[in-house]
């Protein structure tokens, strides 16, 4: 039986020390050692890995959302250059497949970026290992592949599902799909929340383990293009939940029509910072796992993070403090009615916080 991580044995005839002769268990046997003793053993194989996470996650009653669980020990050398288990779990890059239109391929923004690449600075930050997957790239950053076309509709979509879904083997797809489908008025409209149903239950299929995200279009700036939109995207939360847990919704339909938008469809800069920080916070229950909570994030509609110097409002600029987060909050105005502004969270006599304005 062969031993992985080991160095080949001692040559014929001669005798190993028997500390240092591998115990060998039934590959499905339960390891019911501490860590410490763990710790010294030979790394097993990967199949009975598998199984024992398996076993541990219905034991927890746990739903893995994301398929790629432990399929390796992290290993790390001993001074006699042999190879020990570490006991700290190590899994592959989850491979995330942004699929959808020109809001996805990021149309409008600098370079293309769009909201992905500020999506994957968040998840680098937090530590979790992912690889954007898939046959275009666009975008000035290093891990830009997607799924993302002008122009395409629903059933452009289901149409390359099968090629697509194959090629890039996701874990998670993030699908921003129907503006194109009800931007403008006539049949079409009223039955793209059912083709996008049909395009769901392919990806499940396609991919049986999967788990989609599915975007509340933006919404536009314009008023008949924004009220289809809002039709449409009323009717997804009924769609998905047709479709299982492994189908959730994030609303993406809450852009300023005012300040996040480079024209009638796309989001500008801003817009796609706000994108970005939407399917962040989504991914985060599909990703985190036991780990310890996500940052918040800088949400562009919520959060700014601005040092001494730099304008947190419209109107007036903050000297002489430190780099903090400023927060838009709704307080009472003097004229009686409720405003919003920007204040930043400190700590008074006795540990109590309290917002401030400056």
């Amino acid at each position: 039986m062969r031993w992985h991580g080991r160095p080949a044995g001692p040559p014929a005839g001669s005798a190993r020390p028997a500390a240092d002769r591998p115990v060998r268990r039934p590959a499905f046997a339960p390891d019911r050692r501490c860590g410490a003793e763990r710790a010294g053993t030979v790394l097993t194989r990967t199949h009975r890995l598998v199984a024992l996470a398996a076993a541990g996650a219905l034991a927890a009653g746990a739903l893995a959302l994301v398929p790629r669980e432990v399929v390796r020990r992290a290993a790390a050398t001993r001074g006699d250059g042999t190879i020990a288990d570490t006991g700290v779990p190590a899994r592959d890059p989850v491979r995330i497949m942004p699929l959808g239109d020109s809001i996805t391929w990021g149309t409008s923004s600098p370079q293309l970026d769009g909201w992905r690449r500020g999506l994957r600075g968040k998840l680098g930050l937090v530590g979790v290992p992912v690889d954007f997957v898939g046959s275009r790239a666009s975008g000035a950053f290093a891990d830009n592949q997607h799924e993302g076309r002008p122009g395409w509709r629903i059933d452009n979509a289901r149409r390359d599902a099968p090629r697509l879904v194959r090629s890039a083997r996701p874990d998670v797809i993030l699908l921003h799909l129907g503006t194109n489908d009800v931007k403008l008025p006539g049949p079409y409209v009223a039955a793209a929340p059912a083709r996008l149903g049909y395009l769901l239950d392919d990806l499940l299929r396609l991919a049986p383990r999967a788990t989609i995200l599915v975007a509340r279009v933006a919404n536009s700036p314009r008023v008949d293009v924004r009220a289809r939109l809002a039709r449409y995207n009323r009717a997804l939360p009924a769609v998905a939940a047709r479709r299982g847990p492994r189908v959730r919704v994030v609303n993406m339909a809450t852009l300023n029509v005012f300040s996040d938008f480079a024209d009638s469809l796309h989001p500008n800069r801003r817009g796609y910072a706000i994108l970005a920080q939407r399917w962040y916070r989504a991914l985060e229950p599909v990703l985190r796992g036991d780990g310890p909570a996500w940052p918040a994030g800088d949400d562009p509609q919520t959060a700014r993070y601005r040092c001494a110097g730099s304008t947190v409002d419209e109107h007036r600029m903050v000297h002489g403090t430190r780099c903090r987060w400023w927060h838009l909050r709704t307080v009472a105005a003097a004229g009686g009615g409720p405003r919003r502004a920007w204040m930043t969270a400190r700590v008074g006599r006795g540990g109590v916080r309290y917002w401030s304005l400056y």
